[in-house]
């Protein structure tokens, strides 16, 4: 039988405990939730602490107290999160090769996974479907400028098919993982202010790799 006077210890809402001798003879109620250390119950096994539930269910009839004092099985700690592996999309257009050396410098030497516009089957499919399926399925994106097609007034810009691209992986991906890296010569197109930018000199698509390495990492860390 439980004595209507119960020391127990109670969880406060910071975390806290505190103690008190409740006498439920008064109408007095602990929380749901307690830690109970009289009762001749055991408050440890293999060095930890034993945590109870006592549920009153509003009964006044204390020998049935008994039967709603649970033990509470000890929670495990969440796992650690397992860092997300970077699926890497690189968009560009159809008249540089540049796109091809960053590839194979991120596939070979980082063993980076790389898909391109060219990694889906697209005979007899819709370019927005194609383009969704790879939306899907990358989580970072490096937009590759290269000067290709040119202005009334001689000045080069990257490709269309490429500035869409750079529109629709910001969109689903963010600035952050959505990287624009432009050639010098290549005019920037008119609302791309505000993403990120790496600069490259023509046919030294080179220099962006150390920018492009240290923001993967930062991002897949």
């Amino acid at each position: 039988m439980i004595s209507k006077h119960i020391p127990v210890r109670v969880i406060a809402p910071n975390g806290a405990f505190y103690s008190a001798d409740l006498d439920l003879s008064q109408g007095n109620r602990p929380a749901i939730t307690a830690i109970v250390e009289a009762l001749e119950l055991p408050v440890s096994r293999g060095g930890r602490p034993i945590y109870y539930e006592l549920s009153l269910n509003g009964t006044d009839d204390y020998d049935r107290l008994t039967m709603n004092l649970k033990e509470i099985a000890p929670t495990s700690p969440p796992p650690a999160a397992t860092p997300q592996e970077p699926v890497i999309f690189i968009g560009h257009g159809g008249g540089s090769h540049e796109w091809m050396v960053l590839k194979d410098h991120l596939q070979d030497h980082h063993k980076y996974r790389i898909i391109t516009w060219e990694s889906k089957p697209r005979a007899g499919r819709a370019v927005v479907e194609v383009l969704n399926e790879l939306l899907d399925q990358a989580n970072f994106a490096l937009l590759v400028h290269s000067g290709e097609d040119e202005t009334r007034d001689g000045q080069l810009r990257a490709r269309q098919n490429v500035v869409h691209e750079t529109g629709l992986f910001q969109g689903r991906l963010g600035q952050r993982r959505a990287i624009l890296l432009r050639e010098r010569t290549c005019e920037p197109f008119s609302n791309s202010h505000g993403i990120i930018q790496i600069q490259y000199t023509k046919g030294s698509i080179r220099e962006t790799y150390g920018e492009i390495i240290a923001v993967i990492k930062e991002e897949f860390s």
